[in-house]
């Protein structure tokens, strides 16, 4: 590269700075438009630390996310305040970002004097490359830690100049709100290193002494990062199990493999095929024969052009060497490539490439560089096109995984995430057909199988949901949400001691999983372990203060175990939380009825009713609430109303027959007694009614029966007791009168 730097005029290098800007922001208009895609949600949309009230606290100073990028998660919890979860907004802010991040490319090559350096950041802010740094919204951990990487790179050319420690100082803070936004940027000491080298400015020892700072903060956020890949991201395993020869391989296949990319932007997708890696085959050293080569010929050269070559090539290896396969990286489960760990590194072999272009065109006759001007305009228009196109692409979920799978027939992650999002539209067929390829590629695929379940499940076919949910487990015995998934499929109370043992797998593996812990309350609560229920609905509720459901569950158990008013708190904050939550408002029904408030039960049935008109627990529940105020006649019509959309309601039978009962239409309430009974053999009240019914009608041995079967079912049943002691008394009567 030439040392010589040509200085434009001020008002030139603002129109130059306006129109890149303008050109990007014109450029990734599409974005704009786009949808959040693939793990948005794990950050953005349904990122559970985002709605507490200790978020910041969390993002900052606990292992809760996924990745220790507490400056990006920060960004992402302003953004949610600003413009909730729309997508636009953070579409704009990762475009400003990388229009930001263009001019700053350009600043930092003029401080370096480097020819060529408007063009190289033009190249650098149109390449189709970058597109899924910019378009994909979670990707503003690539965008906002280059922003600050590039300002602390220019902050230290400054200082080298300037040779003033404040400036130093700022480029270390700016360096370290660069790892705080991602990692990746942990090679700019290398970097210094060689930029040092190449400029061949300070003496070696200088130069690691200034930069040892910078090296200290690599290492501590590098290990940081190490260890939320194994722990948090779960990037290991046999998935990640290669030797370091497997390792050596793959660096030199994806250094020529971004190399090809850069100079040929075609066929870009999301997710690359994974190659195999033969350390056996000779073939597979070819990269790295290649590179030597190369190297070499730099480094015969180094007194002329080899050393700027040197440092452009050993700028873009060196950057990308977090992720060339060394250290395990949870994406590697899928391809050992992506599009966005290039964006920094291919800055140097587009400066490079912009030097070695402008020095060349520099030498040649002014009708040459005319002609070069009009190749470079063309060279511009062409990637301004291909990244126009290759937008399209990220529109979407559904577009997204459709082309993946286009151009890489065998991606069973793309699969799956089709599936998740066909699933999310509610078109089970297709997710199916798509889970199903996922598991036919990759037969062990224990998120297939989830996946595949929760479909069937939302199918109605339990029984096959059963045994996928059984064979992500067997593949995956640590899977939390397989664990949850099977105890909600399970049916029946011969199958509650198997549906609990899985729910407290479920919130033993993912401690923070509050729906889990919900349904493992509502399982013990059915088994009548209510004292252990409510202690899940509560732990339920530290997780997720707003679960309107968990408030609900446990203000039933609050009730269940005698504490009524806690239990009326807890149904209203469900209804303040959901207002038209139509059975917490039944459920405060139920508790105030209890508590002989009738008028406002009444009025909270009605509520329920009126969420929700084919509601039949609530029309019975109204309608007992009447039959409490001896408004016999409005009673019977709510009974009906609940036996017109539930014929088979028992409860219901029963309490209409009691209405009926006393309404001295005696045969009419047998009617419905039976009917209680036919639907609910063994139902003491109703056989008791029954009883009462049959004694009013003369049939006292008929009327002992059946006083005789509810006491059976329920021996401590105080008033059939009673009732069967009169009946008797009765009988002995009537003998003696005899």
């Amino acid at each position: 590269m030439n040392d010589k730097s040509r200085a434009s005029s001020p008002s030139l290098e603002t129109l130059k700075a306006g129109f890149l800007l303008i050109c990007v922001c014109l450029l990734y208009y599409p974005t704009t438009k786009a949808d959040f895609i693939w793990d948005d949600d794990v950050f953005i949309t349904q990122n559970p630390i985002m709605a507490t009230s200790n978020a910041l606290e969390r993002f900052w100073f606990s292992t809760d996310p996924p990745d220790y990028f507490p400056l990006v998660s920060t960004n992402l919890w302003l953004q949610r305040h600003l413009w909730g979860v729309n997508p636009l907004g953070n579409h704009l802010v990762n475009i400003a970002f990388h229009a930001f991040n263009a001019l700053l490319f350009w600043r930092v090559l003029l401080r370096m004097a480097v020819p060529g350096a408007w063009m190289a950041a033009m190249v650098f802010a149109l390449h189709p490359i970058q597109v899924e740094s910019v378009s994909w919204a979670t990707q503003i951990k690539t965008v906002q830690s280059t922003f600050f990487y590039l300002l602390a790179l220019l902050t230290y050319l400054q200082f080298c100049v300037k040779q003033n420690l404040k400036v130093y100082g700022l480029s270390l803070f700016l360096f370290v709100l660069a790892l705080l936004s991602k990692t990746s940027v942990v090679m700019l000491p290398v970097v210094l290193l060689l930029y040092h080298v190449w400029k061949q400015d300070i003496p070696l020892l200088a130069t690691i002494r200034r930069t040892f700072p910078y090296f200290s903060l690599s290492l501590i956020f590098g290990l940081i990062t190490i260890w939320y890949q194994y722990n948090s991201a779960g990037a290991k395993g046999n998935e990640w199990s290669l030797s370091f020869g497997e390792r050596l391989v793959n660096a030199g296949h994806n250094i020529f493999f971004y190399l090809y990319k850069l100079v040929v932007p075609l066929d870009l997708t999301f997710v690359y095929p994974r190659w195999s890696l033969d350390v056996s085959q000779w073939i597979s050293w070819t990269p790295h024969m290649a590179l030597g080569f190369i190297l070499y010929f730099f480094y015969r050269n180094r007194n002329r052009w080899g050393r700027h070559a040197f440092f452009g090539l050993g700028y873009f290896i060196v950057s990308l060497f977090p992720v060339l396969g060394f250290l395990n990286i949870y994406f590697m489960l899928f391809s050992f490539v992506a599009d966005h760990y290039q964006y920094i590194a291919g800055q140097g072999i587009i400066a490079l490439s912009a030097a070695a272009t402008y020095h060349r065109v520099s030498k040649i006759t002014p009708t040459f560089q005319k002609m070069s001007v009009v190749l470079t305009f063309l060279i511009l228009v062409t990637l301004a096109i291909l990244t126009w196109k290759q937008q399209a692409h990220y529109q979407n979920s559904v577009v997204l995984w459709q082309d993946t799978l286009k151009k890489n027939p065998n991606a069973w992650i793309a699969h799956n995430n089709l599936g998740l999002t066909l699933a999310d539209k509610r078109n089970f067929d297709e997710a199916i057909f798509h889970y199903r390829e996922a598991i036919k590629i990759k037969p062990n695929y224990a998120n297939g199988f989830n996946n595949l379940g929760i479909a069937l499940r939302e199918k109605g076919k339990h029984s096959e949901a059963i045994s996928h949910f059984r064979s992500a487990i067997k593949f995956n015995p640590d899977f939390a949400l397989a664990h949850y998934n099977l105890g909600t499929v399970l049916k029946g109370k011969e199958q509650l001691d198997e549906v609990i043992s899985h729910y407290k797998t479920a919130v033993k593996l993912r401690p923070d999983l509050a729906i889990a812990h919900n349904n493992l309350g509502a399982a013990l609560y059915s088994k009548a372990a209510i004292n252990e229920a409510i202690v899940h609905y509560k732990e339920a509720l530290r997780l997720r203060p707003n679960y309107y459901e968990a408030h609900n569950n446990l203000g039933n158990a609050l009730k269940n175990s005698g504490q009524l008013d806690k239990a009326i708190n807890q149904y209203r904050t469900a209804i303040k939380i959901k207002p038209d939550y139509a059975i917490a408002h039944n459920s405060l029904g139920n508790a105030l009825s209890e508590g002989g408030k009738l008028n406002e039960a009444i009025i909270h049935y009605k509520a329920a009713i009126k969420i929700k008109p084919d509601y039949a627990s609530a029309y019975s529940n109204l309608g007992n609430a009447l039959y409490a105020k001896r408004d016999l006649d409005e009673a019977e019509t709510q009974f009906k109303f609940a036996l017109r959309i539930k014929p088979d309601f028992a409860k219901a039978h029963n309490s209409l027959g009691a209405v009926l009962f006393d309404k001295r239409q005696i045969d009419k309430a047998i009617v419905h007694f039976k009917s209680a009974l036919k639907v609910q053999p063994y139902y003491a009240e109703a056989y008791n009614n029954l009883g009462n019914a049959l004694r009013q009608r003369g049939q006292l041995k008929e009327a002992i029966d059946n006083y005789r079967i509810a006491l059976k079912i329920k021996p401590n049943f105080a008033v059939a007791h009673h009732n069967l002691e009169n009946s008797l008394k009765i009988i002995k009567n009537l003998g003696r009168v005899r």
